[in-house]
């Protein structure tokens, strides 16, 4: 099945920036956005078929396997960078558990964990002062639970993790860019999400540049 193309809204930083009358500081972000986005799209447009995509949402964060986003959400991103959510396809509303045989059933390209730094949780700690071998090591416990193995994607060593957080976020391009990344390898071996992460936090905001680690694959 075909997941639509999905219509990503300007980011929030638009109407942020009416209201604190820093208007054009928010429409460069928000050119910057549409630009690295388009760029996307016009890479995964002629790229057929679609990859099938699951999201295991938080993965670690509850004894159940396995939670995800329909349309909206981590969901929506997938679609919105040129791939089918299997998620969309299963669930009746935004988000909810899909059983691993129904998953391994479908044969997913791509097996994507999202997560981030919960102090002694279970989830994939991906975020900021982390350490790699820390987010390495929680990832083989992630892919070690029962029947994870037997998913084709991960057979295939094709197990991503993404920072949690970028799918609420206006500088959810980092979070698609890391998708379209870890989904499509071979048309964006040459994109750096790292890079355009530290881009928009040295162009756009005054915030710090803190080491982070946003991203982890099954290869490495």
């Amino acid at each position: 099945m075909r997941s639509p193309r999905r219509k990503i809204p300007p980011p929030a930083s638009t109407c942020w920036g009416k209201v604190l009358n820093r208007e054009s500081q928010a429409k460069a972000f928000t050119d910057y956005y549409r630009q690295q986005l388009q760029t996307i799209r016009q890479k995964t447009a002629a790229i057929t078929p679609k990859a099938n995509v699951f999201v295991e949402a938080l993965a670690g964060n509850s004894d159940a396997c396995c939670f995800t986003h329909g349309h909206s959400g981590w969901g929506g991103l997938v679609e919105a960078v040129g791939a089918n959510n299997i998620g969309s396809q299963l669930l009746p509303g935004a988000s909810g558990f899909v059983s691993l045989e129904k998953i391994i059933s479908m044969k997913p390209d791509a097996w994507i964990m999202t997560g981030s730094k919960r102090g002694n949780s279970q989830v994939l700690p991906l975020g900021y002062a982390v350490k790699p071998e820390a987010v390495k090591a929680q990832a083989q416990t992630l892919l070690a639970r029962p029947g994870v193995s037997q998913i084709p994607a991960v057979q295939e060593k094709r197990a991503y993790g993404v920072y949690h957080h970028f799918y609420n976020h206006p500088w959810n391009i980092v979070g698609m860019e890391y998708l379209a990344k870890d989904i499509y390898p071979q048309a964006f071996g040459d994109l750096n999400p790292d890079e355009t992460y530290h881009y928009i936090v040295r162009h756009f905001t005054d915030l710090p540049d803190q080491p982070f680690v946003f991203s982890w694959q099954q290869s490495e």
